[in-house]
């Protein structure tokens, strides 16, 4: 089930290019704000280990999804119901910051 207007995915060469420029390393903590699909929560927990993925989605539904189908492949990063504004303070500082979901504006945190 795809809630209509709340996920999408971006095109695969994009979301490469995306986390090509996040120039991750081995050990790197990364905060992913909009989980959507949870594309990139595996392509990330794949090359850095889930205990340094975290991923928040406004929509509790979503990340129950992304777990579930996340799970299915052997994955089990930290996903959270929660607005990316509010970061996850419990689990900074993160080293990198991707973001997948549009803003009305840049929130200072």
């Amino acid at each position: 089930m795809l809630l209509d207007g709340l996920s999408s995915t971006s095109m695969p060469a994009l979301m490469t290019r995306m986390l090509e420029a996040l120039d991750i390393r081995d050990g790197h903590d990364v905060l992913e704000i909009g989980a959507g699909t949870g594309y990139n929560a595996a392509l990330l927990s794949h090359r850095l280990g889930d205990q340094h993925v975290f991923a928040v989605d406004i929509e509790p539904t979503l990340i129950r999804l992304v777990r579930e189908r996340l799970a299915k492949i052997g994955y089990h990063p930290t996903l959270v119901t929660a607005d990316g504004a509010d970061d996850l303070p419990e689990h900074a500082p993160y080293d990198r910051v991707i973001t997948t979901c549009s803003v009305s504006a840049v929130p200072w945190s």
